[in-house]
């Protein structure tokens, strides 16, 4: 059991680093908040994506598969998005922002999983 907490320790640091990382770096995406409200908006972002990305993904396999997997960015841009219900300090000005962030999550979400699979 520890070692699930500590993935999901890890994981909510990679998603406060790549949180300050898009803010700082892809034009369009803003943030209005302190160092608590961003480690709370990385927090929804890990809750989403441990409890309801898996059933958006399992739902939408048909598409993430005619589509050669290009389909989960989309995936990975809905979660983001409906962060933003919950965590209002972030903001994302258009879609091409939406987009690019989802991409650096899922680098780094990618570059996560191959690290956690290599310790297992």
């Amino acid at each position: 059991m520890p070692s699930f907490l500590a993935k999901i320790l890890l994981q909510l640091v990679a998603n406060i680093v790549v949180l300050q990382l898009a803010v700082a770096y892809i034009p369009g995406v803003s943030f209005s908040g302190t160092l608590l409200d961003i480690i709370k908006a990385a927090g929804i972002l890990t809750l989403l994506n441990i409890v309801l990305k898996p059933f958006v993904e399992f739902i939408l396999a048909p598409f993430a598969f005619l589509t050669l997997g290009l389909f989960s960015l989309i995936i990975n841009a809905a979660m983001l998005w409906l962060a933003t219900y919950w965590a209002p300090q972030l903001a994302f000005a258009n879609w091409k922002a939406l987009l690019l962030t989802a991409v650096a999550f899922a680098f780094i979400n990618f570059l996560f999983h191959a690290a956690q699979a290599k310790n297992d």
